[in-house]
């Protein structure tokens, strides 16, 4: 291996794969495991994007292992048509350069193990920074743009007994091989910020009275987007879930999501509260879909006793923080999977299914109820 001499203290991450929440954030053990190398050494992500403005940005600006976070638009309208086409590559290098600054980066590390663009990038930024540069050697050719390579993602799934299609985690890994930086059980990581705290201070029931018995649930229905679809459970079936729970474990039921999700969880309680009527219970619950940006509902998420999710951004998001969370899975995608003891993976589950994965949770002690009249750093929040 090069000698890294002296330590590196500011190091370049180019990445340009995915703008999706999850993606984003799975990145997190990678960067964990860069700082744990090399405690000293700054992070910067250079992000290459076809989605300008995306919701992850600001929360990837505020991320506690990054110093700084660059976004740059790969795409641009043609004056004709407003068609949206490929940038130059010489226009690319100099919103890099407009971008990055004056940043003098010891160690650039290009993520992506495909195609041409970032390798020549990374290539260039080495010659311009007088930095090393570290790749993945995905067909031959594509170790010249590099001072040191690791080998394929698929050599790589096979030194580690990987099952492809590769968890989204390894897959940050893959260059770090060229290191020998392992994963060595990292998980997701996330802090809340003060300003979502405070923002989740806004809404969220702590330290204030409700029902002795009840806990705070963040149900996130979620999927929305163009192509999630097919992710997202039938409300039909989550509402029939929820009210099985709402038997056993009464809550107060908070609604995540983006602006464009609010009509989904408005149809959604209209049945879940139709359905706890029958039974004579009332329910209280608020629908916060696009009441704040992404970090700050990571603040809500921090607050929440328990948050169930469709596979999305947001249940990703949940796991970083370590809350309890149970994931409702529509389709077998074991990339998406993630193990730990305060997790549960269900696949269509019936609603009893749902009932014991969370009397589960709260029997292992992975549920810390929120006490009534508790002191917590959300008291003085408004009453639902």
């Amino acid at each position: 291996m090069f000698d890294l001499t002296p330590l590196p203290k500011d190091i370049l991450l180019v990445k340009a794969h995915s703008m999706g929440i999850g993606d984003l954030i799975r990145s997190s053990p990678a960067w964990r495991a860069i700082k744990d190398r090399w405690p000293q050494s700054n992070l910067h992500l250079l992000m290459l994007s076809t989605h300008p403005g995306y919701p992850i940005e600001q929360l990837l600006r505020e991320h506690n292992l990054l110093k700084s976070a660059q976004f740059i638009s790969v795409l641009e309208s043609e004056p004709k048509n407003g068609k949206r086409v490929k940038i130059s590559f010489a226009v690319l290098l100099q919103r890099v350069r407009d971008s990055v600054g004056d940043l003098r980066a010891d160690l650039v590390i290009d993520f992506e193990p495909n195609g041409l663009r970032t390798a020549a990038l990374s290539y260039w930024l080495g010659r311009r920074l007088h930095a090393p540069v570290v790749g993945v050697a995905q067909f031959p050719l594509r170790r010249l743009f590099y001072t040191l390579a690791a080998p394929s993602k698929r050599r790589f799934a096979a030194k580690y007994a990987l099952s492809m299609p590769m968890d989204y985690v390894y897959r940050d890994f893959v260059v770090l091989d060229a290191l020998k930086i392992v994963r060595d059980g990292r998980m997701l990581e996330l802090q809340v910020s003060p300003s979502a705290q405070a923002w989740a201070a806004k809404y969220v029931v702590a330290g204030q009275k409700f029902p002795r018995d009840f806990f705070l649930l963040t149900l996130n229905i979620g999927c929305g987007t163009n192509g999630a679809l097919p992710r997202r459970p039938p409300i039909e079936s989550v509402a029939h879930a929820l009210a099985e729970l709402y038997r056993v474990r009464p809550f107060v039921l908070y609604l995540a999501g983006a602006e464009f999700e609010s009509e989904v969880n408005d149809a959604f309680t209209v049945l879940l509260v139709a359905r706890l009527g029958i039974l004579g219970l009332k329910l209280d619950f608020r629908n916060l879909a696009g009441k704040g940006t992404l970090a700050e509902v990571t603040g809500l998420l921090a607050a929440s006793d328990l948050v169930v999710s469709s596979d999305s951004g947001l249940y990703h998001i949940a796991v970083a923080l370590g809350v309890p969370t149970i994931c409702w899975f529509m389709m077998p995608t074991p990339e998406a999977h993630h193990v730990r003891d305060n997790v549960k993976l269900l696949m269509t589950p019936a609603p009893r299914e749902l009932v014991e994965a969370v009397e589960e949770l709260f029997g292992t002690g992975q549920i810390k109820k929120t006490q009534p009249n508790s002191s917590s750093q959300l008291a003085q929040s408004s009453p639902i």
